[in-house]
């Protein structure tokens, strides 16, 4: 095999060793810096809808891709019902609904934005308990990340958020297909694939470092058969 041949295939080997790999990643855990109920759910006149919020809620980011935690931060979202609840038999509900949340270094989504979304999703519970879950993931929903910190390119599928609605007072209660009005707290954890460039392995080192031989020992041929001509 020609030396030409020889860098070729071995500069091909070790840019393949290391090329870009996805792995599913924590971007941001989260729980409230305060104590008590932060979150509120209300139902429109029609009492056909619900909608949950939280307003300049203080958490602690306890995980974050972007380093630094923890983090003192500012949590605001909105949840809108955009359809009605079904029950299981065992009392197991859910409920579709659309929303957005910001976690920011200042209130009212000033400051760093360390992490925003707009999403579908469905909030689970039982009837008459205490605790719900806001579920979200891409696919089958659609989940879009942003942030001041980290690369969206970054964030690729799939892509999920979980929130945690704690204390719920009073217990969940559904009446006209969507959720009665009820105060919590909240917590979560919002994740993504996550694509890097690996460190090269040893071997994928070597075979680069066989390229490059190969390719010095081609342009010392050049420059030799260059001077001869010249002379």
């Amino acid at each position: 095999m020609s030396i030409a041949k020889i860098a070729t295939v071995a500069l091909a080997g070790a840019l393949l060793c290391a090329s870009a790999a996805a792995h599913a990643s924590v971007i941001l855990s989260f729980g409230q810096a305060v104590n008590g109920p932060t979150v509120t759910a209300t139902q429109n006149a029609a009492h056909t809808a619900t909608e949950i919020t939280g307003t300049n809620i203080p958490v602690i980011i306890s995980q974050f891709l972007g380093g630094g935690a923890p983090i003192d931060a500012s949590l605001t979202f909105l949840l809108d019902s955009n359809g009605v609840a079904t029950v299981s038999p065992t009392g197991v509900f859910s409920q579709p609904f659309t929303g957005s949340f910001s976690f920011t270094s200042g209130i009212n989504d000033t400051g760093i934005n360390y992490l925003s979304a707009v999403f579908t999703d469905f909030v689970f519970g039982t009837v008459a308990g205490s605790s719900l879950t806001l579920s979200s993931s891409e696919p089958p929903g659609h989940d879009t990340f942003t942030s001041d910190i980290l690369n969206a390119a970054t964030f690729t599928l799939p892509r999920a958020l979980s929130l945690a609605f704690a204390d719920v007072t009073p217990p969940t209660t559904l009446s006209g297909g969507t959720l009665l009005p009820f105060a919590s707290s909240v917590s979560g954890t919002i994740s993504s694939n996550i694509t890097a460039i690996p460190l090269p392995e040893p071997g994928s080192l070597t075979v680069l470092g066989a390229g490059l031989f190969a390719l010095g020992l081609m342009r010392v041929r050049f420059r030799r058969a260059r001077a001869r001509r010249a002379n």
